[in-house]
């Protein structure tokens, strides 16, 4: 068992300070509010405001962390409030109706000011329609690091060149910090 207790006495190999069993702690989950077309010059996720589509929204059942997870400086931002290790995904759900077609989709997490471009974490993938079936795709971005306190982050998908791809409501996005750091 050597290297779980350091020569100060304290536990190492700690991931994090509080109970990962609890989901309140630590975790926010936000899930699409609606279909809409991801575009070829991409469309940013909205965290705030009134969109009727194209915004997530927060999902009680995924945890509950609202004074770390806050709207940012716009309604596409995502502020986190404490510094530390964080896991972050952002899952795209895309779909397409008419056959043929064929088209590649991206998922983006950018960060860490207001309105950000930065990509942290990115995801390609395609989606097809064969026949006259609807075909789907799952995209993920994952980003795992630091993130600064009151960081602005945000999350943005796109298609291929005609932007036909459009986001399905299974599209979520997951925050968890694992570790605070001072």
């Amino acid at each position: 068992m050597s290297g779980i207790i350091n020569s100060v006495g304290s536990k190492s190999g700690v991931i994090g300070l509080f109970p990962m069993t609890d989901p309140s702690i630590g975790v926010v989950r936000y899930t699409n509010k609606g279909n809409f077309s991801a575009g070829a010059a991409g469309a940013v996720i909205a965290i705030g405001g009134s969109s009727a589509t194209q915004r997530f929204n927060f999902d009680e059942g995924g945890g509950g962390d609202t004074t770390n997870f806050v709207t940012g400086s716009t309604d596409n931002d995502l502020k986190i409030v404490k510094k530390g290790i964080y896991i972050i995904t952002f899952s795209v759900v895309a779909y397409l109706t008419s056959p043929d077609e064929e088209r590649s989709v991206s998922a983006k997490i950018r960060g860490f000011g207001s309105g950000s471009t930065t990509t942290l974490g990115m995801g390609n993938g395609q989606v097809q329609s064969l026949d006259s079936s609807t075909g789907y795709c799952g995209v993920d971005a994952i980003y795992a690091g630091l993130v600064p306190a009151n960081s602005q982050i945000n999350f943005q998908t796109a298609s291929g060149s005609n932007g036909n791809a459009q986001v399905n409501t299974q599209t979520s996005a997951t925050l968890t910090l694992i570790r605070e750091v001072a």
